[in-house]
């Protein structure tokens, strides 16, 4: 199954205010390259991509983002600020 992964956030948050990343640990890693660019971001580990699209979501936290499948995001409301961020298929 190809794996295309997204970064989402709450409606009306920016790239530039995120600075918690939460997915799966694999999803981390699939996305290491894309979050290496952002080295001030913290990366914390979920037990699944769409559960961390809920957190985020819930939380209503505008400074938190989630990876996440495209479906997922538009399942709980979020906003794609990037798009196929995976290097790691």
């Amino acid at each position: 199954m190809k794996v295309e992964h997204c970064l989402a956030a709450l409606p009306g948050t920016a790239l530039e205010d995120i600075r918690t990343v939460c997915s799966h640990e694999q999803g981390l890693q699939q996305c290491e390259k894309f979050l290496d660019s952002h080295p001030d971001w913290r990366r914390v580990p979920t037990l699944d991509t769409a559960g961390s699209a809920r957190q985020v979501a819930q939380d209503g936290d505008r400074t938190a983002a989630a990876i996440c499948s495209r479906r997922a995001a538009e399942r709980y409301g979020l906003h794609i600020l990037a798009e196929k961020i995976n290097y790691n298929q």
